[in-house]
């Protein structure tokens, strides 16, 4: 593994997160846990972020003229999916005119002990 240069990859899209690409936080995030000595599992999983920037990079966000101003959102965790700290991770996303305005990928903070606790806190965390 020491010949695939992950950490020069690592500051790409630590890079791109902080510029332009905010939803790759949670990745960046947890791909810089093993850092200092990543597995078969972690450089696939960082060619499978890089792969999703080439992919998205002509993506944009559109407002379009007349669409309803009613926001909509969507919350959701998973509970302690993550097998590493055995914590559970927030998502929620907000829309305005049909297009995002408000996301955010979280891990939680407290360990939580059942399903409906992770969501009350997910819940919580985007009101």
């Amino acid at each position: 593994m020491k010949k695939i240069p992950y950490l020069k990859a690592l500051g790409l899209l630590m890079w791109l997160q902080v510029v332009t690409w905010s939803n790759l936080s949670f990745t960046v995030n947890y791909l810089s846990y093993f850092a200092a000595n990543p597995g078969k599992a972690h450089r696939n999983a960082m060619k499978y972020a890089m792969a999703y920037v080439k992919k998205t990079i002509d993506y944009r966000i559109t407002y379009h003229h007349g669409a309803s101003l009613q926001p909509v959102g969507f919350v959701n965790s998973d509970y302690a999916n993550d097998k590493v700290i055995q914590r559970s991770t927030d998502r929620y996303i907000f829309f305005v005119g049909e297009e995002p305005v408000l996301w955010s990928t979280k891990r939680q903070k407290i360990v939580a002990m059942l399903t409906m606790e992770a969501e009350y806190v997910t819940v919580s965390r985007a009101i």
